[in-house]
């Protein structure tokens, strides 16, 4: 009984309304975690906190995001997947954020015999795998998340950690226990000049994390704890 209230705690304090005393991560917070397993209510939930639908064109960075993403689906060997994405922007405190969430519905392994073998082995059969993401970026920031800030919020020392001076900072938290359901939060500072540029086409700060639909665990969709 005592592990259930602890881990009772945990959630809740995972879910208030305390700030960490980075902007952008209790934006990153407040929009993308309370109701992360269902991808309609994460969205209805943006757009009654003021969050407005955008395209692309929005901001370039968006949109180069946006087309590095398409690129990498194209891949010949990604899975086999469906995706439903909606981009959404507003502007806090003078600075501007933009979140992307999405749905992906995969299948992980061979529906039909592409390696020419013959024969699709037990191993190799198609597995159904989906995922609801939530991400926030910050195009025009100028500093990382601030140093503790993730340590505050999730009472743990990053699981992988890289501070690259002038070309990339930033971490992984593993916060599986915090958020069941969701296994990992990424965050990362890219600045003006950074050699890593090229490949994520972006500048400034992004936040993501991935997690199972509600319906995947528990055979019905509806709100977070």
């Amino acid at each position: 009984m005592i592990g259930i209230w602890a881990a009772a705690i945990v959630q809740s304090a995972a879910m208030s309304p305390a700030t960490t005393g980075d902007l952008a991560l209790d934006t990153f917070r407040a929009a993308c975690t309370p109701y992360r397993q269902d991808y309609a209510a994460m969205n209805a939930a943006l757009e009654a906190e003021g969050w407005r639908r955008v395209g692309e064109d929005d901001h370039p960075e968006l949109a180069a995001v946006q087309a590095a993403a398409r690129a990498e689906m194209d891949d010949p060997d990604m899975p086999e997947m469906t995706l439903d994405q909606t981009l959404w922007g507003r502007t806090v405190q003078g600075r501007r954020f933009y979140v992307v969430t999405s749905r992906m519905d995969a299948l992980i392994g061979e529906t039909r015999d592409r390696d020419g073998d013959g024969v699709i082995a037990e191993h190799e059969q198609a597995t159904e795998f989906d995922q609801i993401s939530c991400g926030l970026w910050d195009f025009d920031a100028v500093e990382p998340v601030a140093p503790g800030a993730m340590t505050v919020w999730t009472a743990s020392l990053p699981v992988q950690s890289f501070d690259l001076p002038g070309q990339m900072i930033g971490g992984t938290w593993n916060v599986y226990d915090m958020m069941p359901g969701t296994a990992e939060i990424h965050v990362g500072f890219i600045p003006e000049g950074s050699p890593f540029v090229e490949r994520v086409r972006f500048t400034g700060l992004s936040i993501v994390m991935s997690s199972a639909p509600l319906d995947d665990e528990t055979g019905t969709k509806g709100e977070n704890p």
